[in-house]
């Protein structure tokens, strides 16, 4: 058996690699895993991943769970060019310190807006209150902050002239939000060309193909009641995380990322 990748285009991470696989023609067998039917609940799915978390990678016996992961593992497996995730030392660590940010970062906050804007209220029909909507798009405003000021700066991709791992993961998180109705682009003219420069690089067609999913997203149709059921216990732990997280930052700020001030010297 071939490479298989266990994906929902629904999912940011699952379209950076689906992307990044299409793009450098590598070929492999696509699992469609539904996230909005619960089939990542089921007993099948957790024989491939215990975690019950797409995306999931197989290579003959070999699995792999962990997008930046599997992006890694994808991009050393096999001959891509060397702009996606350079061989020179310095090059390689400015994509690794992208990818070590993002976690708790951008992607957080863009997954909260999705969660909070249309999961929760449409798909699950779960009221969301205007305060935690207004905290959420707030604290996606300052990671957008942080995107342009420390990453993207006035360079034509975030780690340099070429286009990266880190451009793809950004990107496809970013169209969370997008998915969500918000306009993170509007009023910030250096991230919407730098989206352009993406969406070139990568090509029009495939980025389309690949965000068809997530740009439909404010039209899904409630939750099976016995799949609410199901995820709700879920989803409502995961928001009380995120709901301390969202205090412990206000209470210490100067342990946050925060605001970016610019660079400092």
């Amino acid at each position: 058996m071939g490479l298989e990748l266990y994906l929902d285009l629904l999912s940011q991470p699952c379209r950076a690699i689906y992307i990044f696989a299409k793009k450098n023609r590598i070929p492999f067998e696509l699992r469609t895993v539904d996230l909005r039917k619960g089939q990542h609940l089921s007993d099948t799915f957790a024989h491939v991943n215990p975690l019950q978390k797409v995306p999931v990678l197989k290579d003959g016996d070999f699995i792999l769970t962990e997008s930046v992961a599997i992006l890694l593992y994808l991009a050393r497996q096999y001959k891509v060019p060397d702009h996606w995730y350079p061989r020179d030392l310095q090059a390689c660590a400015r994509v690794d310190e992208y990818l070590a940010w993002q976690h708790t970062a951008l992607r957080r906050n863009c997954l909260r807006a999705l969660w909070h804007k249309v999961m929760l209220p449409v798909f699950l029909g779960e009221p969301v209150s205007p305060e935690m909507l207004a905290t959420t798009l707030a604290e996606l405003d300052m990671a957008l902050q942080v995107l342009e000021g420390k990453f993207l700066q006035d360079k034509a991709f975030l780690t340099g002239p070429h286009i990266s791992l880190a451009d793809l993961v950004a990107i496809t998180e970013l169209m969370h939000p997008v998915g969500a109705g918000c306009q993170v682009f509007k009023g910030r003219p250096n991230l919407a060309a730098w989206r352009q420069r993406v969406e070139a690089a990568v090509g029009e067609v495939l980025f389309q193909e690949a965000h068809e999913v997530i740009l439909k997203a404010k039209d899904s149709q409630p939750a099976d009641p016995t799949l609410k059921q199901k995820m709700l216990p879920k989803v409502l732990a995961m928001i009380q995380r995120e709901a301390k997280i969202s205090r412990e930052r206000k209470e210490a700020p100067s342990l946050s990322w925060g605001r970016w001030p610019g660079p400092t010297l």
